[in-house]
């Protein structure tokens, strides 16, 4: 796809979205604003009318309004996973096959259900979110590779759609054209002149390495990983992690001198101003666990129930030990209480100047301005909501008003079917 893309424009590259640094509360990400993706889409027909993507028509499978769906939702998106539980995925699979699965059944599955709407269909292509994910998806991939050279070239497992066949690195890519095809093992190296791109780590990604590292002070060791990551979930996480209680894992030591000098850590790595998590709700003060995936999605996508079973056992148990340490402190816990005190340019509630009282009453009213001539700006440049596209035989009519709400006009529609 970015291939296609810089065919028509020149260097345009595919950005990754690191999810798990928004792991927390994904509906806080700067991303679910309007300057970037734009929110969930509305109520009622879930169409999306936020963002440069508003009322953007897509025509597969038959032409429709791009939906989004949040789950739980309205306002709120289901945990993502956690960094550490990735980096520990990353670590303990040794074969292809069992990071395949392990990353598709959950981490990914995660994703697509929290955003909803045409992110949890067979197009969800359609949603550009897919892009950013699936970016991410090939990230953990490379990161995989390198993190032994035995893993850089290997490809293995059965293809579920071929009768269980043994897949070879051969093979040629299912579902393109003729004149596209491609050989599975031409992909495996991101700088081969053919792909040319390497990923760089996102903050949260770099520091919750430096803060694992710290943690497990050397008690992480190659030789203790296993190949079969399923029916050893608990033992894997213990001799990966080097964990048995939190406190034991920090020699005893348990303390707030010592979870206070973790946090500072932590944001000196993230290269961020001060951030309180102390001040953060209690349920976000540490990682959090990813639902499950529902029936419905597991059959559409013919993923074994007991296989997703296991990876979601194994995520919650790193999680569970992570949080039973008291000295540990989530990068992306620090991040999130860094983005929802406005300690971060993009956040959505915007950057706090610490210098002095003076300057952030300041700011606060110079942006109470600029968001009031945004209001009014956007209120004068929307256009009328179209309706939905008609099926056969049936026909809509639209109305569009407004209501003003602390000064801000948002629009209400309405659409009959008749």
């Amino acid at each position: 796809y970015e291939q296609i893309l810089s065919s028509y424009v020149e260097g345009v590259t595919l950005p990754y979205w690191d999810w798990s640094k928004d792991s927390v509360r994904p509906e806080t990400s700067p991303l679910f604003t309007n300057k970037y993706m734009g929110g969930n889409g509305r109520s009622g027909d879930h169409v999306l009318v936020s963002g440069p993507f508003a009322n953007w028509r897509v025509t597969y499978p038959e032409t429709h309004y791009l939906t989004r769906e949040f789950t739980p939702g309205p306002d709120s998106i289901t945990p993502f996973w956690s960094t550490e539980a990735l980096l520990t995925f990353i670590s303990i699979t040794d074969r292809y096959d069992d990071f395949h699965f392990t990353i598709e059944d959950g981490p990914h599955a995660t994703v697509h259900i929290g955003i909803g709407g045409d992110m949890v269909q067979m197009y969800s292509p359609n949603e550009p979110f897919f892009f950013l994910h699936h970016a991410m998806v090939d990230k953990l991939w490379a990161d995989w590779q390198k993190d032994s050279p035995s893993k850089m070239y290997q490809y293995n497992g059965v293809d579920k759609y071929e009768n269980n066949r043994e897949v070879k690195d051969t093979d040629i890519l299912p579902k393109l054209p003729s004149n596209a095809q491609i050989v599975v093992n031409t992909l495996f190296d991101t700088e081969d002149e053919s792909l040319c791109y390497r990923y760089e780590d996102s903050n949260v990604w770099g520091a919750t390495k430096k803060a694992l590292a710290r943690r497990n002070n050397g008690l992480r060791k190659r030789n203790e990983r296993r190949a079969d990551l399923v029916g050893t979930v608990v033992d894997l996480i213990k001799s990966v992690l080097g964990i048995g209680s939190g406190a034991e894992a920090n020699g005893g030591n348990s303390n707030a001198a010592a979870r206070a000098q973790a946090q500072q850590a932590v944001l000196s790595d993230l290269g961020i101003p001060n951030a309180d998590v102390g001040a953060l709700p209690t349920e976000d003060q540490k990682l959090k666990e990813p639902i499950k995936n529902p029936q419905w999605w597991n059959e559409m996508n013919g993923l074994d129930p007991q296989q997703v079973e296991q990876v979601h056992q194994s995520g919650n148990e790193i999680i569970e030990e992570i949080n039973n340490d008291p000295n540990y402190v989530a990068p992306a816990v620090v991040y999130h209480a860094a983005l929802v005190q406005g300690r971060i340019a993009d956040s959505p509630a915007g950057p706090v100047d610490q210098n002095s009282e003076e300057s952030s009453q300041s700011q606060e009213e110079e942006e109470t301005v600029e968001h009031e001539e945004s209001s009014s700006t956007e209120y004068h440049s929307v256009p009328p909501t179209p309706a939905p596209p008609s099926k056969e035989d049936e026909h809509f009519a639209t109305f569009t008003n407004y209501v003003t709400k602390n000064g801000v006009p948002s629009p209400v529609v309405v659409v009959v079917k008749y």
